[in-house]
C-alpha cells in the first residue's frame, strides 16, 4: 500500500521534525504540500514519485533546499517550478559518507556537499 503524507502527518513534522520520516511517503496531498511549503530550512521528500500540480506549486514557493529525488513522473506545468536535484558521484568522504553534486533550477547554482550514505540519492552512471 502507498504512504501518502496527509495534511495531519505534516502537521505533526512541523511540531516535531523527529516525530516523522517523510522519505518513507510515496504520496502527497496538496494541503500537506501547501503546509509543508511554508517551512523554513530543507526538505526531504525524496519517498516522492510524483506531485500534483497543486502540490508543486505549494512546495516550488519555498526559499530553501527541496530534495525530491525519488521523482519518476511529473506534469509540465509541475516541472515549471524550481526544484533540486542531487546525483552521488564515486568519491567517498568518510566511511559512512560520500559526496553527491546538487543542481538547483530556482536558482541555476551547483554544489557539491557529502552526506550519509543511507540517505538514498540517485545514481549517476557512466560508461568510460
Amino acid at each position: 500500500m502507498k504512504k501518502e503524507l496527509t495534511w495531519e502527518i505534516a502537521e505533526q513534522f512541523l511540531k516535531n521534525s523527529n516525530s516523522v520520516d517523510l522519505p518513507e511517503f510515496v504520496t502527497i496531498s496538496d494541503a500537506a504540500a501547501e503546509s509543508l511549503g511554508k517551512l523554513k530550512g530543507w526538505l526531504h521528500l525524496n519517498g516522492l514519485t510524483s506531485l500534483s500540480d497543486a502540490a508543486a506549486e505549494s512546495l516550488g514557493k519555498r526559499e530553501y533546499a527541496l530534495y525530491l529525488n525519488g521523482l519518476t513522473s511529473l506534469s509540465d506545468a509541475a516541472a515549471e517550478v524550481g526544484f533540486c536535484g542531487s546525483w552521488w558521484i564515486s568519491e567517498a568522504s568518510t566511511k559512512k559518507s560520500a559526496f553527491f553534486w546538487s543542481l538547483y533550477s530556482l536558482n541555476g547554482s551547483i554544489g557539491r556537499n557529502d552526506r550519509n550514505m543511507s540517505d538514498g540519492l540517485s545514481v549517476r552512471c557512466l560508461r568510460d
